[in-house]
């Protein structure tokens, strides 16, 4: 099952599988935020039992979920399964079986548009972020403006984007991205989370990072409001090439 990507630590997220019907109705799978903890000989693999707001999420033996795991190598997903649950030390842990190959996370692809938009940005805490997804609000904490930075696009797509800013944020972390654009004349401001998929330095600037985030939680009505920010703005620039 190719566990030899795997280590302990490796940070996992538990998606629920949700059928075709209810992502084109807008339903968001919940998701829960575990790590490895150890190999089994059975082939299985031992992981923490999620925690949210502070209390312990008690998954149900049996129940299947679509499994992101962030690795060293990148992210890899796979469907697995529940087998056990249990107590040690007074650790909660769940013995998990992957029921399919493990298989780098290929992202759904979206056009990408070269532009340069102010971008502010705040690193999530696992609790923070998965309030953010059960409850489609903003906890009180990310009222403090203080916290964030600010940033500057590289590009943006439906589906996530680059960005530039003066501190690293660690790969697999949550961050919550605030922009504006103008849709057909009419201000639109963007609150999401993302997933930072790579962060590092650039090229010749010390003190400059780049980062690429993927958008999580948004919705259908804001992803299409984006895509056709996108291609408007993409139209205006052929006419200009044009001219």
């Amino acid at each position: 099952m190719g566990y030899k990507l795997l280590s302990t630590g490796d940070k996992i997220e538990f998606h629920d599988i949700v059928s075709a019907g209810e992502k084109e109705a807008g339903v968001i799978p919940k998701v829960y935020v575990s790590q490895v903890f150890d190999f089994l000989d059975n082939g299985n693999l031992n992981v923490a039992m999620p925690i949210s707001k502070g209390q312990l999420i008690p998954l149900s033996k049996g129940r299947r979920f679509n499994a992101f795991f962030y690795t060293s190598r990148g992210i890899y997903q796979c469907k697995c399964q529940i087998m056990d649950r249990a107590k040690i030390d007074n650790i909660y842990s769940m013995e998990i079986a992957l029921q399919t190959e493990l298989q780098k996370y290929q992202r759904r692809q979206y056009f990408r548009l070269e532009k340069t938009i102010p971008v502010q940005y705040a690193e999530l805490s696992e609790e923070d972020y998965l309030s953010i997804l059960e409850t489609h609000h903003f906890p009180d904490s990310l009222r403090d403006i203080s916290i964030f930075h600010d940033a500057n696009s590289m590009d943006i797509s439906g589906g996530g984007m680059r960005f530039v800013g003066k501190y690293r944020i660690e790969t697999g972390k949550k961050v919550l991205v605030i922009f504006e654009v103008v849709e057909k004349g009419t201000n639109k401001i963007f609150r999401l989370p993302a997933t930072v998929i790579k962060s590092f330095t650039v090229q010749g600037r010390s003190n400059i990072f780049e980062h690429r985030i993927e958008f999580e939680n948004i919705t259908r009505e804001y992803r299409e409001l984006l895509i056709r920010y996108i291609f408007e703005e993409e139209r205006k620039k052929r006419r200009l090439d044009i001219v």
